[in-house]
């Protein structure tokens, strides 16, 4: 039995696709001289919002390259949305929870000014932009479907902000508290979760978070670095409604 030809994603926003869609930039770039694609090939297409295109290339330019779509593919948002609230940490750690957050199926992330930020924040726009050209990549390749939305704020905007189930990872420095999976429950639709800087929270952030109903929990016995603590619970949350 042969195998099924896997057809190169791109991502377009969804006011660039019609009955054509017209590729430029960097995913045109990506097309036409890294992977060297031909009229004819067909290639698949996320818009970030839920919809997946087919369809073939029916011109390649200098400037843009068009794609005839064939099919349209609606896939539903999931059940739980996760809002990851990490503090900012330096640039590579930064990068791999924007990048492991998207191919786990983060519906939010908001990078979060604590007390103990030790970078200097400057240019937020640009960090942004920094952060979905991330997330993009991450999208394309995992197969999700849904870009989660990218901020910045203080953390006390971020608590004041979350719904549904709050929790706010501690480590064994700051305190006692309960292991994640035992507050995780199938009729959550919104789990919001904060994740510290390589300090950890100070009691002031931690007593402000308990007055908004944040739950305080556990991911380890060990210290975990900030970007292994929101790779973990990531991948524990993710797990468990996958499950259930």
């Amino acid at each position: 039995m042969g195998m099924h030809a896997i057809l190169r994603r791109f991502y377009l926003p969804k006011e660039k696709i019609d009955r054509e869609a017209v590729i430029t930039g960097d995913e045109l770039h990506y097309l036409r001289d890294v992977l060297r694609l031909k009229i004819g090939d067909k290639i698949e297409i996320t818009n970030g919002v839920g919809h997946l295109y087919h369809g073939f290339l029916s011109s390649i330019g200098k400037t843009r390259a068009l794609v005839r779509i064939e099919k349209r593919i609606f896939t539903s948002p999931p059940k739980v949305k996760i809002y990851l609230c990490p503090a900012f940490l330096k640039t590579k750690a930064m990068d791999l929870i924007i990048q492991k957050a998207t191919e786990l199926g983060t519906w939010g992330l908001y990078v979060c000014l604590t007390d103990y930020t030790v970078p200097i924040l400057k240019n937020k726009e640009k960090k942004i932009m920094r952060w979905k050209k991330i997330a993009i990549s991450a999208l394309k390749q995992s197969g999700n479907n849904y870009l989660p939305q990218i901020g910045i704020m203080s953390f006390k905007e971020a608590i004041s902000k979350a719904k549904g189930l709050k929790l706010i990872a501690i480590g064994p420095r700051e305190g006692k508290a309960t292991p994640v999976i035992s507050y995780l429950n199938s009729s959550s639709r919104e789990i919001w979760i904060c994740i510290g800087p390589e300090g950890g929270f100070t009691d002031e952030e931690i007593w402000w978070a308990k007055q908004n109903r944040f739950i305080p929990v556990s991911l380890s016995p060990y210290i975990l670095r900030s970007e292994t603590a929101a790779v973990a619970v990531l991948s524990i949350v993710h797990a468990y409604y996958n499950c259930h």
